[in-house]
């Protein structure tokens, strides 16, 4: 570790790392960071980073999918979890650092997106631990009506539909982003945000570009205002041991 900067912690459900979360969590420790996996079962890491225990922080039991069988849900509410009990960033395992995480703000948010849509994203989190944010994601998680979008009746409909037939409401049925980026953003209209938020331009995402596809200048949408590189691995559907030559993923694969 580079004395001063931040551990980065992350969570892993399911039974190992796949190529791009090898990348990216090697990534965090050539930066010089501390690097903490939560999961619920054992597989290999890259070399330095420490494995640790989930169920301390959450039993097995309450993971849960969302409609469509995705975890992100739950690790949208663990990462709320972690915050709360360590002092450290979280890091979503597909962000890839290009640089040291070296902000000694003690709450810091990123927005991704383009410059028309850029929203809050939670695959980049320095909170403190008593801070609101952390607060509303839980309390959503714990108390799930309060998180139903009931200004936006397409998506309420689904939860109400839902919780009538199985006496929920559950965290499970609510709509994407209801605990993630909605929180965020409810909380910031309600409180306003005391700390730093890294704009659009200190990423790279698909936003700008394809990330996994051939360019001419790989290296050119890598500025040394970029901090990170979002790889969004639940929308890519390339194989990721392979990267494609001359794309933005190959280069990164050099940078190992």
């Amino acid at each position: 570790m580079v004395y001063g900067l931040p551990a980065i912690h992350t969570l892993w459900v399911g039974n190992e790392l796949g190529p791009l979360e090898f990348l990216c969590i090697g990534s965090w420790l050539r930066q010089g960071h501390d690097v903490c996996v939560h999961s619920y079962s054992n597989f290999p890491l890259p070399k330095g980073a420490v494995a640790l225990d989930a169920s301390a922080l959450c039993p097995k039991e309450a993971v849960f999918r969302n409609r469509k069988g995705s975890f992100a849900p739950f690790s949208d509410v663990y990462r709320a979890l972690i915050l709360k009990s360590y002092p450290c960033i979280w890091l979503d395992a597909d962000v890839f650092l290009l640089k040291p995480f070296d902000f000694l703000d003690p709450n810091v948010l990123v927005k991704e997106g383009d410059d028309e849509s850029a929203r809050f994203n939670n695959s980049v989190m320095r909170l403190a631990s008593d801070h609101p944010i952390l607060d509303e994601i839980l309390d959503r998680w714990r108390r799930p009506w309060k998180a139903v979008p009931w200004q936006n009746p397409r998506k309420a409909w689904p939860v109400i539909t839902m919780s009538l037939t199985s006496l929920g409401p559950y965290a499970r049925h609510l709509p994407w982003g209801a605990l993630g980026a909605d929180a965020i953003e409810h909380c910031i209209r309600k409180n306003g945000f005391d700390g730093t938020v890294l704009g659009q331009d200190r990423s790279l995402t698909s936003y700008r570009t394809n990330l996994f596809a051939p360019t001419s200048n790989p290296d050119q949408y890598l500025g040394p205002e970029i901090v990170y590189v979002h790889l969004y691995r639940s929308q890519v559907r390339v194989d990721l041991s392979s990267p494609a030559q001359g794309s933005i993923y190959a280069r990164l694969w050099d940078l190992r």
